[in-house]
């Protein structure tokens, strides 16, 4: 892992009041958002993915898209960075952040509609 990216992980970390992880020897974070949205972190050499498991149904690519930009309108309203699947009914939405602008500023802005709404923030 790159310093730089540990470094955005603490900085975010800490924004969110949550502790430190030992990314070098346990590169993966859960993080649950008022017990319904959860939020997987993992770190694969210097590649970030973010995957979100979203608390309602989406069934539509438009519904993605419309989720996603909820989120973050100024990063994911083009569709760029990120793909999604499903899984029992529920899409998971995953950005691929490898470079080292792209994850400052998504790290800085893709959870601000959560942290904004969110009342607790827990690391699974």
């Amino acid at each position: 892992m790159t310093d730089w990216l540990e470094s955005s992980l603490d900085g975010f970390l800490a924004k969110l009041g949550l502790p430190m992880q030992p990314w070098q020897s346990s590169p993966h974070l859960s993080l649950q958002f008022d017990g319904d949205i959860t939020c997987e972190i993992s770190v694969l050499d210097s590649q970030l993915m973010v995957s979100f498991l979203t608390p309602i149904v989406l069934s539509s690519q438009t519904q993605v898209l419309a989720y996603l930009t909820k989120m973050n309108p100024i990063h994911f309203q083009k569709g760029q960075f990120f793909r999604y699947h499903w899984y029992q009914n529920q899409a998971i939405v995953q950005l691929n952040l490898a470079h080292e602008e792209v994850t400052e500023i998504a790290l800085e802005q893709a959870f601000t509609a959560l942290l904004n709404e969110s009342q607790t923030i827990k690391a699974l």
